[in-house]
């Protein structure tokens, strides 16, 4: 998840949105965070940290993170609204 926020980032409610899905996070499902303290310049870096680690989904919350992510991949796997 990328995000402009300082962690812990304040999507908390994501948790129990898993859970009522069935999914417990650190055992069924990683959450793999990256905040960028509202510096947007930091944004690319953070996409390609979470791009490089091989996650299976990158979830860009707001407009910044999300034009972030859009720059640095480039594979079928992204969805895009």
């Amino acid at each position: 998840m990328l995000h402009p926020f300082a962690p812990p980032d304040p999507w908390r409610r994501r948790s129990e949105g898993l859970r009522d899905l069935g999914y417990v996070e650190g055992r069924t499902i990683t959450i793999d965070e990256r905040g960028s303290e509202g510096r947007d310049e930091r944004l690319d870096s953070l996409a390609q940290e979470l791009i490089d680690s091989k996650v299976d989904v990158l979830v860009a919350i707001t407009g910044p993170p999300f034009q972030a992510a859009k720059r640095r991949t480039n594979t079928g796997r992204s969805l895009w609204p």
